[in-house]
């Protein structure tokens, strides 16, 4: 789940799909999920937070492509206004290519 609908906070709900999109593609892509829950007790959730999600996927020696890997940081942005949009995603390289 989105962070922001657990902040119980109004949210854009094309926002909230894409960070469903990105957890969906990584587990598809890693075969685990990025997170246990998205709270500051989860220490993936706060590397995700920080920005540092392509470190994390670097210490779980991800095999994956450097467009999979861009996908998956502009997807799983913690801040909603932040993530790509489905214009974007559509047109990513690692679909594209």
């Amino acid at each position: 789940m989105d962070p922001v609908v657990l902040e119980d906070k109004d949210f854009d709900g094309f926002a909230v799909d894409m960070w469903a999109c990105g957890v969906i593609l990584f587990i598809l892509l890693a075969g685990v999920p990025p997170l246990e829950l998205p709270a500051l007790t989860d220490p993936r959730y706060r590397m995700i937070q920080a920005g540092k999600l392509g470190e994390l996927m670097d210490v779980w020696e991800m095999r994956i492509s450097r467009e999979a890997k861009h996908l998956l940081e502009s997807l799983l942005k913690a801040v909603p206004e932040e993530r790509a949009k489905m214009e974007e995603v559509i047109r990513h390289p690692w679909l594209t290519g």
